[in-house]
């Protein structure tokens, strides 16, 4: 121990003498460990974290399955309250489900998220109050279920942290609910919420009705019990169930509660820690060529240590000491790039890329993350070490002594190690570079897709009209009548619209039909059709164009002839070969199709910008009238500038009635890529950095080895050699290096990129174009870095190289 504390006093000291060297290699390192330990606390807090719940281990998930896909599209009520009262291997079942409110009565009136639980749902989470109490047994079940939980949140900021506030009201959607506790600000399951209120479900109804409630289903296994016992029991009491119901037996998997979470976010926040792993390869290599230039100085040192006594493995063990010693200072300040840059990245994240239990900026560096970062310092420090401390530790004695030069460490061809390191630094730059390429390329592919509307110049905002309220259909009709005329003479309107669904996030219903001419809908091999509910107005607004037929007006109402609007991948699935027009469909009809065609449209990608076009029927409002309603302003000028006046207008006609989601178009399809951004910035960002490392890498080492090698280019003149010979001899190493470092990187991002091959949209992991152009700019940046030392060494005088020869 001692000899290893007088080994790392002198490692200090040598590092302390040549400044210069240490400054470059600890930011370097500080750099690469800095972005590691980023991404880490990212995967750590989302992936490795255990969830915030009593015993995690034991809660699951059960999903209904279809196609292979989980979570489609919900577990039916009725199998749910058959399964609750069962035992068995689940010690305990809760279900639950998003909604929103309109909250009144507290000033301004709000749209609020809530979600709807099972009285059982915060004991079997095992998650406590931070006031008051959560829902008893009695108060889930119908006409008892006026009772409400409010987040700690939401009670800061709409209830002004009132100390009273558990036994006072909230009217929500007109209704009131007596407020009996408030939930901490950490517990964000299965959403963050502002209000949770009790799901209450009718069994009369879910299991004797038509209609059925869809529920997601959380629940706790009994202790020692694995996930495949409580799936085999799952499926037996699925079957059971269906069986009493007449119901066709659906899938069902059970999975724990960790794994469903982290689910859609894992692979992508593997990929960003693979990519920033390949910066920190990269930068350990850099740092091992700053080490080898420094080893070239102290041969002389190694020998003379060596010839008196010194031992191979105590050169090795002094050279690997000062390396760690690096790689901790680069780790000290790595973990200050980490908490600047985590921040940034949580303020750039979209919601995408994190799961719905842990916040991204509430994500702490614990002690896994320091752990993480000690060893990640200690391991760089061995790798990028143990090159040039073996390379030093066998020194050629009479040669060292004579010539203090040793070809194998100054020469920059394949032949030598400096020259493979360039080979190491350009091959991880081109899968970074390609990565970010491609993800680039998938990028411009989404903002190229054809929307099928005009996104510029239009507002779209919410209104959910509460069924206490607006019960009936002409009180839909009549609210929305008054909007529309009210909204059509704000100053700066050119046109608005109402459609029952939001833009760029799915149908607000979707349906199976009797369509003229086709026999009954194959549920098994025909996807659903969208159902539009929409003003007249709704493709002018949109500038969708009219193919042929006519849109509505406002004589297509509850008492004229029903009518439908179609897009062209209807008219593509159905009459393909004949005209639609005129033709009739089934959907709002008792006895048969009853609905006629009077139109055919654009297709619209109401879905995403990456999901195939669905067939769509557009009816008219008057005629399919929704609470739920989204309202689309065509303006003169900036959207944004009349949100103060559509308010105004809204409350005009009800004074209770929020408006919410207040977005112009144009941030919904920016929305919708977010993602996709998100990740092309981080990986552009690290494939960057890789790039001006591995371009100042191959400057630092052809610079260092051409002044090496001065005596010998001094030689090559004197006897003849001109410079453009000189010139043609630095490049050309320069070039063997880069195209086979570039080759290397080809061949390594054909394995890799793969695995990005999820993320993509419209490009494929191999796009010859993305490959091409990357490896051109790659070798431009590698050639421009080898020029500049090669020009020096042509301006070598050959008289004053020899003079020290």
């Amino acid at each position: 121990m001692n000899t290893i504390l007088k080994d790392l006093r002198f490692g200090i000291r040598a590092l302390l003498r040549h400044k210069s060297f240490t400054i470059v290699a600890v930011l370097t390192l500080a750099l690469g460990i800095g972005a590691n330990t980023a991404i880490f606390s990212v995967v750590n807090g989302v992936l490795l974290r255990a969830l915030p719940f009593r015993n995690p281990d034991e809660l699951i998930a059960i999903n209904k399955v279809q196609s292979g896909e989980e979570g489609f599209p919900g577990i039916a009520a009725f199998e749910f309250l058959a399964w609750r009262d069962r035992g068995g291997n689940v010690a305990d079942v809760s279900a639950y489900s998003s909604d929103n409110f309109n909250l009144t009565g507290r000033g301004e009136p709000e749209r609020i998220s809530a979600a709807q639980v099972s009285a059982n749902f915060f004991e079997l989470l095992g998650v406590a109050p931070l006031r008051g109490r959560t829902f008893a047994a009695d108060e889930d079940q119908p006409g008892h279920n006026h009772v409400v939980l409010v987040s700690e949140t939401f009670w800061q900021r709409r209830l002004k942290s009132s100390g009273n506030i558990v036994g006072e009201t909230l009217t929500l959607d007109d209704k009131p609910y007596a407020i009996i506790g408030i939930m901490p600000r950490n517990f964000r399951f299965p959403n963050e919420y502002d209000v949770w209120v009790p799901l209450a479900l009718d069994r009369v109804r879910e299991t004797q009705g038509n209609m059925f409630t869809l529920v997601d289903v959380v629940g706790r296994l009994k202790p020692g019990v694995n996930v495949e016992s409580a799936q085999a029991e799952v499926n037996r009491l699925s079957a059971q169930t269906a069986e009493q119901m007449k119901e066709k037996p659906g899938s069902l998997a059970v999975v724990p509660l960790h794994q469903q979470l982290v689910a859609g976010v894992k692979r992508t926040v593997l990929v960003l820690w693979g990519a920033v792993a390949l910066v920190m390869f990269l930068a350990c290599a850099n740092v091992a060529s700053l080490m080898l230039s420094r080893t070239v100085g102290r041969q002389r040192e190694m020998a003379v240590r060596t010839a008196v006594g010194a031992r191979r493995w105590q050169l090795v063990r002094q050279l690997l000491i000062e390396s760690v010693v690096l790689g901790l200072v680069g780790g000290v300040f790595g973990i200050l790039i980490a908490v600047w840059s985590k921040g940034v990245i949580a303020s750039f994240v979209p919601e995408g890329l994190t799961s719905s239990v842990h916040d991204l900026n509430s994500i702490n560096m614990d002690w896994r993350v320091f752990v993480f970062t000690l060893a990640l310092s200690i391991i760089t420090g061995i790798i990028f070490g143990l090159v040039p401390a073996i390379s030093a530790s066998k020194p050629d004695l009479i040669k060292t002594l004579r010539e203090s030069k040793s070809s194998n460490v100054t020469g920059f061809g394949l032949a030598s190690i400096r020259g493979w390191l360039i080979v190491t630094e350009l091959a991880l730059a081109m899968v970074l570079l390609l990565g970010a390429g491609l993800l680039v390329r998938s990028f411009n592919q989404l903002l190229a897709i054809d929307l099928g509307f005009a996104r510029e110049n239009v507002l779209s905002l919410r209104v959910d009209l509460p069924r206490s309220k607006y019960s009936e259909p002409k009180q839909t009709i009549g609210f929305q009548t008054q909007l529309l005329e009210k909204l059509k003479v704000v100053p700066g309107v050119e046109s608005v619209a109402t459609v029952n669904h939001r833009p760029l996030s799915g149908f607000g219903i979707i349906a199976y039909t009797q369509i003229e001419n086709n026999g009954p809908p194959d549920r098994k091999k025909d996807k659903p059709l969208g159902i539009g509910s929409v003003s007249p107005d709704y493709f002018r607004t949109l500038k969708i164009p009219l193919l042929s037929g006519r849109t509505y007006d406002d004589h297509d109402n509850a008492d004229s002839a029903k009518v439908a609007i179609v897009n062209q991948a209807f008219v593509r699935r159905y009459f393909p070969d004949s005209e639609p027009l005129g033709k009739h469909l089934g959907f709002g009809c008792k006895d048969g199709p009853c609905r006629t065609i009077v139109g055919v449209v654009g297709n619209v990608r109401q879905e995403s910008l990456t999901d195939e076009v669905t067939p769509e029927i557009y009816v008219p409002f008057g005629q399919m009238p929704m609470n739920g309603m989204t309202v689309l302003l065509r303006t003169k000028s900036e959207p944004t500038s009349v949100i103060s006046a559509v308010r105004n207008g809204v409350l005009s006609i009800d004074a209770n009635q929020p408006i919410y989601e207040v977005k112009t178009l144009e941030e919904r399809v920016a929305e919708s890529v977010a993602v996709t951004r998100a990740l092309m910035f981080l990986f552009g960002t690290f494939a960057s950095l890789a790039l001006v490392l591995a371009s100042v890498g191959i400057y630092g080492i052809i610079s260092y080895s051409v002044s090496q090698r001065t005596n010998e280019i001094g030689i090559r003149m004197a006897l003849g050699a001109q410079r453009r010979d000189v010139l043609s001899l630095i490049m050309r190493n320069g070039a063997v290096l880069a195209i086979t470092g570039i080759a290397a990187g080809i061949a390594g991002a054909l394995a890799l990129t793969r695995f990005l091959k999820t993320l993509l949209f419209g490009v494929e992991p191999t796009d010859l174009k993305t490959f091409v152009a990357v490896s051109i700019g790659l070798l431009v940046v590698a050639i421009a870095a080898s020029l500049i030392p090669a020009r020096r060494a042509t301006k070598v005088d050959p008289l004053e190289a020899l003079r020290y020869e």
